[in-house]
């Protein structure tokens, strides 16, 4: 794993792979028409019925609290992505609750939870296994791992917050993380 850290090409593939994938878009939406797509990401998101925008509520506050290390952070990869590993429960949790309860499941709540558990895999495939504490060019590696996490999480955040009416309460969060 270490010698692959290491190799520019190995660093150069991966962040290409995630640069891809933040920028999937749904291939349909309800009435047939593709959503409207800006830069290759999708730009909306309506639920379809109450199921759905439950879904999009809980998928929305699991993307609100995970992603960064928190204060209990020992200083390791490992710690640093195991939220990363929780988040991916969550979003199979809600994937599997959404599924049983949806009559007619929308195919973009399935591919925002499969884009996040996608995207979420490659940090997770690099830094799972390793236990010692970061130096400063590890740490970079790691923080920029963690930060195209991030700006995918954050785009789809946007998305689930203004189709489901809490844009509001982003901009509350916003405004206290500052």
């Amino acid at each position: 794993m270490r010698a692959l850290l290491k190799n520019p090409d190995f660093r150069l593939m991966a962040q290409l792979t995630v640069t891809s994938v933040s920028g999937w878009r749904a291939s349909s939406s309800r009435d047939g028409e593709p959503p409207p797509v800006h830069s290759g990401c999708m730009v909306m998101w309506q639920p379809g019925d109450e199921v759905e925008l439950a879904a999009g509520w809980r998928l929305w506050l699991e993307l609100s609290t995970r992603g960064w290390p928190g204060q209990d952070w020992d200083g390791t990869p490992a710690a640093a992505v195991r939220p990363l590993r929780d988040l991916i429960t969550a979003c199979e949790e809600v994937h599997a609750g959404y599924l049983a309860e949806s009559r007619t499941p929308s195919a973009t709540i399935v591919q925002f939870l499969q884009s996040i558990v996608m995207v979420a895999s490659l940090p997770i495939s690099l830094w799972c296994d390793d236990v010692h504490e970061v130096d400063v060019d590890r740490a970079a590696l790691l923080h920029s791992d963690l930060a195209g996490f991030i700006e995918h999480v954050t785009a789809i955040r946007a998305l689930l917050a203004v189709g489901g009416g809490w844009a509001e309460f982003d901009a509350d969060q916003s405004r206290r993380a500052s």
